[in-house]
């Protein structure tokens, strides 16, 4: 299946990026924010800078 969405997450440490991800995956995030993201978020893989660095 090719890859047609990518959500890239960045900010400074203590942000909340992980908070965000978290609330994405668990489908808590308020309902004006998952109205703007595809239906497809739901089969998103989440992964962290240091997984593809370690390959």
């Amino acid at each position: 299946m090719p890859m047609r969405d990518i959500l890239l997450i960045s900010g400074p440490s203590g942000i909340g990026k992980t908070t965000f991800l978290r609330q994405l995956s668990e489908g808590s995030l308020a309902p004006e924010i998952l109205s703007r993201l595809p239906d497809s978020r739901r089969f998103w893989p989440v992964l962290e800078a240091n997984d593809i660095l370690k390959g």
